[in-house]
C-alpha cells in the first residue's frame, strides 16, 4: 500500500511537533524503515496514548505495524489513508493489555472470509465472535484479546474491545462506541461500529443479527445523553481534543435526537476562559460526567447532547457551581460570583427515538438461529475442555509431592483459570522445585479470579523468587490495582542500585518523594497504567500510574503496601508504623466517624453514595456499605457530598446533601419517595390466561447469555433474598446460573413458551425484546399485570419489587 502526499505531510508535521523529532532512539529506529513503515510508526508516536509508548518497545509496535501492512495484502480492501491510520492500524481499543493478536485473527479468518464483501464479512465475523465470546459480568480490567479467548466470557467493554481487535486484524476499520452512563437506567455500555463503503455501520459485540445496524441496544441508545468514541487528532471527525492528540468524538446524533447547549462562563463581568465545564448523569446515585470541556476565549463551550436534562458542573481553581441543564435549555450563562450547588434532582431521560425498520424474512430467522445454535455449540464445546472438579483432580494425580489440601486448593485454581489452566500447572510445579509450595499458593490466593486467566507461569515464578522470606499479602501479591501484572519486583531491582533501595527502605520520605515529586505527573482521557518500570525508564507518569509505582516499590523492598479501594489512598506499613497517602503523595489526616440515619434502607451505588471533594471536583467513594437505619463509616476530614436516588418506572429522584466534616457527627437523610401507581391491566387473551392462571408476583421471560436477561438475573442473584418464592422464569436454556437462582430463590422455572409470549406482549402492546420482567397479581381468577419492563434495564428486578 502506499499513503497519498497530504497523509505523508500531516502525519510528518504532527511528528515534527512531537517529543520524539529530536529523540535519538526514535530518528535512529526510523531511519531503517520504509516509507509506509515510517509514516505508520510516526502515527503511533504521536497518537497512542503516553501510557503505551512508556510500557511497550519500538520493536513491538513494529511488529504490530508489520502484522497490519500483512492483513492488508491478505484481506484487500481500499481505504481512506486517515481512516485506515485511525481504525486498521491502531492497536489500542480500551485499556486493555497490547498484544499481538493479528497474526493469529487472520490465519483463522483467511478461509471464513473468501469471496465475501465487507459488509458479508461483517456479519460472519461477529457469529465467530459469537462461538468464541458470551457476556458475563465481571470486574473492570479489560482482558486482551487472545487473554479473552481463554475465558469465553466478557463483559461489553472486553466484548467490543475483541470485537474491533478481529475486524481491524481482516482490515476493517472499527471502533467501539460507548456510553459512558445511562440516564434511563444504570450501568453503561459499549458496542462496535464498521467502516463500509464510506459509512459507520453498527452491530453488537459477540451478539449477532441477520443484518447490520441492528441491536438490542438500540432504543436504549436513542435515550442517551451522550454516546462517544476515541481517536486521535488526525482524525477528519470534529471532537473535543483532550490533549495528547487525542480526541473524543460525539456520535450522539448517529443514534438519538440531540440539541446543541451553549455554556457561557463569566466572573461577574469578565468571561472565564480555561473553566472545566461538564454535563453529568445520575447513574448508581452518582453524578458521573458523560462530556466535558474547558471554555475557550470568550468564555463559551458548545456540547451536543441528547434532549433530556442533566447536570451541569463548572469549576476553576478556587470556585465550583453546578445547575440542572432542562431538556428545553439551549444556552446557559454561568455566574461564578454566584456559585451555587444542586441539591434536587429529577432526572428524565430523553424520549425513545429508535424505530426498527429493517425487515427480517422468516428464511433470514431460520438461518440467523442455525448460525446462533451452530456458534453456540461451538463455544460450549471450549468450555467442555476447560477444567472442571473431575478433570483438575485427575491433572493432579501425578503430582504426588503435594498435599491433599493442597491438591484442593490448586484444583479451584485451575478452575478458575479455565483455558490458561497449564500456566498453573506449569507454576505450582516451579514452586515444588523451589521448595516454595505453601508460598506460591499464598501468592496465586492473593490474585483475583480474573487474574487466573491471563497470568503467566513466567510471571508468577519471577514473585515467587522475588518474595521468598515474607508472608504478607501487601508484599507478596502481584496485583496492585488493575494494571496488567508484570515483573515488577526484578525490573525495580535491576533499574535501581542496592544502596538506593536501602535508603527508600530506612527512609520513607525519600521514596514518596521520589514517586510523587520527582517524576513528572500528566493527565490521560485513557485510563491506562503505565507499566512501574515503564514509569521509571520515562520519569513521567499519570497520578494512578505513580502510586502503583509507589506500591511496587515498596513490596519490592519489604514493606507491606497497598491500595484502598474505598478512598483510594495509599496504606504503607514502614517499621511498624501506618503511613497513610493520598493520591499526590500526602499524609492523609486521622479517620473520623460519621453516623448516617436513614428512614429508608440504602444500599450504596444503588440508592446512596458518598463522594469527597478533590482539587474542587467531587469523587466518590468505593464503599462497600449498607444503611439499614444507621451506618457508622470513618472519613477523613474534608467537604462531602451525599447523594441519595430513588429511581422509579420513567424518573430518577434525587437528593444531594453536603458536609462540611472534621469530627466525629451524624446526619439524617432519606430517599426522595414518590407514589407507586400499579398499572392494573386485566388479562383476557384466553391462551395466556390458561397458560399463567398458577402463576404470580414476579413473572420473567429470559434468554440467558444474552446481555439485557444476564443483567436482570444477576441482579437477582445479587440480592436473592428478596425474592425467595416471588418469582416465576420462563428461558430457553436451563444453565448454571438459572440453576443457582433455583437453589436460592426457590423460583419455579419453566420451559421457553413462544407462542405465550407472542401472545402475551400483543395483549400487553409491549416492545418484543427480552427480557420480559412482569409483576403479577392474582384477584380471585383474575389475572392483573401491575408492572412491565422489557428489554435492557438495569435495576428492572428491584423495580419489580416495589409493586408487590
Amino acid at each position: 500500500m502506499n499513503f497519498k502526499e497530504e497523509t505523508i505531510s500531516s502525519v510528518c508535521g504532527l511528528y515534527e511537533k512531537s517529543p520524539y523529532f529530536n529523540d535519538q532512539q526514535a530518528q535512529q529506529f526510523i531511519k531503517n524503515l520504509s516509507v509506509v513503515q515510517q509514516v505508520c510508526f510516526k502515527f503511533l508516536l504521536c497518537t497512542l496514548p503516553v501510557q503505551d509508548l512508556d510500557s511497550y518497545s519500538f520493536d513491538f509496535f513494529l511488529a504490530h505495524i508489520n502484522h497490519t501492512l500483512r492483513g492488508c495484502e491478505l484481506f484487500p480492501r481500499v481505504h481512506d489513508d486517515f481512516v485506515f491510520l485511525n481504525f486498521v492500524l491502531c492497536p489500542r481499543v480500551n485499556n486493555e493489555h497490547l498484544e499481538h493478536y493479528k497474526p493469529y485473527f487472520q490465519s483463522q479468518l483467511l478461509p471464513l472470509l473468501q469471496n465475501l464483501s465487507t459488509q458479508q464479512a461483517c456479519l460472519a465475523l461477529n457469529y465467530y465472535c459469537a462461538s468464541n465470546i458470551s457476556y458475563a459480568s465481571s470486574d473492570i480490567r479489560t482482558l486482551s484479546p487472545l487473554s479473552l479467548l481463554l475465558s469465553v466470557l466478557g463483559r461489553c467493554g472486553e466484548e467490543s474491545t475483541f470485537a474491533v481487535s478481529v475486524l481491524r486484524s481482516v482490515n476493517i476499520p472499527a471502533r467501539q462506541i460507548y456510553v459512558p452512563r445511562w440516564s434511563h437506567c444504570d450501568s453503561n455500555h459499549a458496542w462496535v461500529e464498521a467502516f463500509i463503503e464510506g459509512v459507520w455501520v453498527y452491530f453488537g459485540a459477540c451478539e449477532p443479527e441477520p443484518v447490520l445496524n441492528k441491536g438490542w441496544f438500540g432504543l436504549n441508545a436513542s435515550k442517551a445523553i451522550v454516546l462517544s468514541t476515541k481517536t486521535s487528532v488526525l482524525s477528519q471527525e470534529g471532537g473535543i481534543c483532550t490533549g495528547n492528540n487525542a480526541k473524543i468524538v460525539n456520535v450522539t446524533g448517529r443514534y438519538a435526537q440531540v440539541k446543541n447547549l451553549k455554556v457561557s462562563v463569566k466572573n461577574g463581568k469578565n468571561v472565564v476562559q480555561g473553566a472545566k465545564v461538564s454535563i453529568g448523569v445520575v447513574n448508581s446515585a452518582e453524578i458521573f460526567n458523560v462530556a466535558e470541556g474547558e471554555s475557550d476565549e470568550k468564555g463559551e463551550i458548545m456540547f451536543t447532547i441528547g434532549i433530556g436534562n442533566a447536570i451541569l458542573t463548572v469549576t476553576t481553581m478556587d470556585k465550583r457551581t453546578s445547575v440542572e441543564a432542562r431538556a428545553e435549555d439551549t444556552q446557559i450563562d454561568i455566574d461564578l460570583e454566584k456559585c451555587q450547588e444542586i441539591t434536587e434532582f429529577t432526572q428524565k431521560a430523553p424520549e425513545a427515538t429508535y424505530t426498527d425498520s429493517d425487515v427480517i424474512t422468516e428464511d433470514m430467522k431460520r438461518i440467523h438461529t442455525e448460525k446462533e445454535q451452530i456458534a453456540l455449540k461451538h463455544k460450549q464445546n471450549i468450555e467442555n475442555g476447560f477444567p472442571t472438579e473431575e478433570s483438575a483432580k485427575q491433572y493432579l494425580e501425578d503430582y504426588t509431592y503435594f498435599t491433599t489440601e493442597q491438591k484442593s486448593i490448586i484444583s479451584q485454581m485451575l478452575i478458575k483459570a479455565k483455558g490458561n489452566y497449564k500456566q498453573i500447572l506449569e507454576f505450582v510445579k516451579i514452586a515444588n522445585q523451589m521448595n516454595q509450595t505453601e508460598l506460591g499458593l499464598k501468592i496465586m490466593q492473593s490474585l483475583t479470579k480474573k487474574d487466573f486467566i491471563d497470568v503467566t507461569a513466567e510471571t508468577l515464578k519471577m514473585h515467587l523468587e522475588a518474595s521468598q522470606g515474607y508472608t504478607d499479602e501487601n508484599i507478596i501479591c502481584p496485583r496492585i490495582f488493575t494494571e496488567h501484572l508484570t515483573n515488577f519486583k526484578q525490573d525495580i531491582i535491576q533499574f535501581f542500585d542496592p544502596q538506593v533501595l536501602d535508603e527508600f527502605r530506612n527512609n520513607h520520605q525519600l521514596l514518596v518523594d521520589y514517586c510523587f515529586k520527582n517524576i513528572q505527573t500528566y493527565k490521560s482521557v485513557y485510563t491506562i497504567i503505565t507499566s512501574p518500570i515503564g514509569v521509571l525508564k520515562s520519569q513521567r507518569g499519570t497520578q494512578l500510574s505513580k502510586c502503583v509505582l509507589f506500591v511496587a516499590m515498596c513490596r519490592t523492598i519489604g514493606v507491606p503496601c497497598k491500595i484502598q479501594q474505598e478512598d483510594m489512598t495509599i496504606r504503607a506499613q514502614f517499621n511498624n508504623n501506618t503511613l497513610i497517602l493520598d493520591q499526590q503523595g500526602n499524609p492523609t489526616q486521622q479517620l473520623h466517624n460519621l453516623t448516617i440515619t436513614s428512614p429508608d434502607s440504602l444500599d450504596y451505588f444503588s440508592s446512596f453514595s458518598i463522594a469527597l471533594l478533590t482539587d474542587n471536583n467531587y469523587i466518590s467513594l468505593d464503599l462497600n456499605v449498607q444503611i439499614d437505619q444507621e451506618a457508622t463509616i470513618p472519613l477523613q476530614k474534608g467537604l462531602y457530598r451525599i447523594t441519595t436516588a430513588n429511581r422509579t418506572k420513567n424518573e430518577y429522584l434525587v437528593q444531594f446533601y453536603y458536609l462540611n466534616f472534621s469530627a466525629e457527627q451524624s446526619v439524617s437523610i432519606n430517599l426522595r419517595q414518590q407514589i407507586i401507581s400499579p398499572l392494573n391491566i386485566q388479562l383476557q387473551n384466553a391462551i395466556v390466561r390458561e397458560k399463567m392462571m398458577n402463576v404470580e408476583n414476579i413473572v420473567a421471560f429470559v434468554k440467558p447469555g444474552n446481555e439485557p436477561s444476564e443483567h436482570f438475573l444477576n441482579e437477582i442473584l445479587g440480592q436473592s433474598q428478596k425474592y425467595v418464592d416471588k418469582i416465576v422464569i420462563w428461558t430457553n436454556q436451563i444453565n448454571a446460573k438459572i440453576i443457582e437462582i433455583k437453589q436460592k430463590t426457590s423460583a419455579k422455572i419453566m420451559k421457553y413458551d413462544e407462542i405465550l409470549y407472542q401472545e402475551l406482549t400483543e395483549e400487553l402492546n409491549c416492545q418484543k425484546v427480552l427480557p420480559l420482567v412482569l409483576v403479577l397479581n392474582k384477584q380471585e381468577k383474575i389475572l392483573v399485570v401491575d408492572h412491565i419492563t422489557t428489554g435492557y434495564s438495569v435495576g428492572s428486578a428491584e423495580m419489580a419489587l416495589k409493586y408487590l
